[in-house]
């Protein structure tokens, strides 16, 4: 295939062989040499005939990418969902990706929240990216891709009211080249959600289940042999920790899932269906791709706890977990978790374990590493509406902060937490 040369935008409509639009442009930052071109991704089928090239580049020379950017979860995800819009950025160097950015467009409701209570939800055309990063290929300067993408998003900004970022490392590249603009990279203005005392937890997995326990005082190690006497006391014909992994499991557990979270205390402030079309399909191919990994606590053969979970490259990552709020008393997210901590030590070990953003007594209690990070917003110098709202946000968000610090200096948020599961 003959590529255009030089430092080029490329957007791409249908087929990448077939570039219907091409326009000439000035270098992309200082010190751009060479053959550099943009390839910007805008449907399923421009993506899907640089599926392979996108794989290989993961897999032979990306840095940093989670399960999140595999093409064929990302290919999931837009099947099942037609409101995501794909903006996907291709970096090239000669015919070689250097940076992948796989953004995509979705307009929804911005729900501005304090806590659990919503302000308000003005509708908002979001620019958000697979895996929360770009992967960047290994050994080469990140802000040269980086240039590359925020003059390409630049040039497409009148398509997106804000971009958002979850989970972005405070001192990771992306963070760094912000501060390295001033927090205005190539007309946006960076309005951070998050303080920056937030984190996300870690456990760091040693070899076996018994030197992770060792790790704790006996303090704490004692109270969690209370709570499985005490569970173990409940269920007086036993107890069954399943793991789901294959792809005939998947439809299984989202049933269990949807069986346990309609009894879950968070339940009754967001309803939600996870046995959906779309979440079955992307559920099948994590499982097919060897990532899908999570956990159900059943007793007398009724699912009471759920874990869901993707594993990959070393990493263990928690997403949505929940149980039967009539079993609280006697701590079925507890036992759930030390029994998958025993099995995921035991079998196929994860160098460690991401909890994921945000604050919680289990995170906190389990996790033995923190990492700081921030959700921000980028938004146009000249885009009223998407400051506005984000702004808003932004500041709801300050002053839950400061409310959750007052309630918890003065040693009341546990009896707040328990008043709010019990209603």
């Amino acid at each position: 295939m003959n590529r255009p040369r030089g430092n080029q935008l490329i957007e791409v409509q249908h087929n990448p062989i077939s570039l219907a639009v091409g326009e000439s442009s000035a270098p992309f930052g200082d010190g751009v040499r060479g053959n550099a071109r943009v390839e910007v991704l805008r449907s399923v089928a421009a993506f899907k005939e640089i599926r392979g090239e996108w794989e290989r580049f993961l897999l032979e020379h990306g840095a940093d990418h989670t399960y999140m950017h595999d093409p064929a979860l990302i290919l999931s995800d837009l099947n099942g969902n037609a409101e995501h819009v794909p903006r996907f950025i291709v970096v090239y160097e000669g015919n070689e990706i250097t940076c992948v950015a796989p953004f995509y467009i979705v307009s929804q409701p911005y729900r501005i929240k304090l806590g659990l209570i919503q302000l308000a939800a003005p509708r908002l055309r979001m620019l958000k990216i697979y895996g929360g990063n770009v992967v960047h290929r290994k050994g080469q300067p990140t802000s040269r891709g980086l240039d590359h993408i925020f003059r390409t998003l630049r040039a497409l900004s009148r398509e997106f009211d804000s971009i958002s970022f979850f989970e972005l490392p405070i001192g990771g590249d992306l963070w760094t080249y912000f501060e390295k603009c001033e927090r205005k990279p190539h007309g946006f203005r960076m309005v951070q959600q998050t303080d920056d005392a937030s984190v996300v937890h870690y456990i760091q997995l040693p070899e076996t289940y018994d030197e992770y326990l060792s790790s704790f005082k006996t303090r704490r190690r004692k109270t969690w042999r209370r709570i499985e006497r005490d569970f173990d006391a409940q269920c007086p014909r036993g107890y069954d920790l399943v793991k789901l992994t294959t792809p005939d499991q998947a439809e299984e557990f989202l049933k269990d899932v949807d069986t346990v979270y309609a009894k879950t205390w968070q339940a009754r402030a967001v309803k939600r269906q996870h046995a959906t079309i779309a979440n079955k399909g992307y559920y099948r191919t994590s499982a097919e791709r060897n990532l899908f990994r999570s956990y159900v606590l059943r007793v007398d053969g009724a699912p009471i706890a759920f874990s869901c979970g993707f594993q990959h490259r070393g990493v263990y990552y928690f997403g949505e977990t929940g149980y039967d709020s009539d079993w609280r008393k006697h701590s079925p997210g507890t036992v759930l978790l030390l029994r998958m901590l025993e099995d995921l030590c035991a079998h196929d070990r994860p160098r460690e374990c991401n909890f994921g953003f945000g604050a919680g007594l289990q995170k906190e209690t389990f996790g033995n590493r923190v990492e700081a990070v921030s959700n921000l917003s980028l938004v146009r110098d000249t885009s009223i509406r998407g400051a506005v709202v984000i702004r808003s946000d932004a500041s709801a968000q300050w002053f839950y902060r400061m409310m959750r610090r007052t309630v918890t200096r003065f040693g009341i948020d546990h009896w707040i937490r328990e008043r709010i599961k019990r209603q």
